[in-house]
């Protein structure tokens, strides 16, 4: 329905794409939506889904996309928000939070480590409290090698 207006825009591009990966099980990213239940709001969908939609949400930001505050939820009002793709990375099921909620690449950042140092320590069974806890070693001898650790 194009009464209004807004067909091709940004914001329209986006209820489209979220239409479409919630109810199309031929659209590339079905089996992330619509494939584990996510679904639309009722009143978002039909003839005047985008209107309502546009009244719900609003506008889309520059630089940012639709995105759902609670990765397991719905899309419907209350649970969507227009984010940064920065801001969507820490909504993803993916992303490893600390035992305080935070994100981990935000710990790492605070702590000055690297993540792939992190990562290894997670690989070999390190608690992730542990892996944050003990310091880097520095590029050089380890201890024991013949050198002392007080003298770096």
């Amino acid at each position: 329905m194009k009464s209004h207006g807004q067909w091709g825009t940004p914001t329209w591009k986006s209820w489209r794409a979220m239409i479409q990966r919630c109810t199309d099980a031929n659209a590339t990213n079905y089996k992330w939506y619509g494939g584990r239940g996510i679904k639309v709001h009722e009143s978002w969908r039909g003839p005047h889904g985008f209107a309502n939609f546009l009244k719900d949400v609003g506008e889309r930001p520059a630089g940012k996309t639709l995105d759902r505050l609670n990765m397991d939820g719905n899309y419907e009002p209350g649970n969507v928000t227009w984010a940064t793709q920065k801001e969507q990375t820490a909504h993803t099921r993916r992303s490893r939070r600390t035992a305080d909620g935070r994100l981990l690449k935000d710990v790492v950042q605070e702590t000055g480590m690297h993540l792939t140092t992190i990562y290894d320590r997670l690989k070999r069974g390190w608690t992730l409290e542990r892996a944050l806890a003990v310091p880097a070693w520095r590029k050089g001898p380890k201890p024991g090698k013949g050198t002392d650790v007080s003298e770096r």
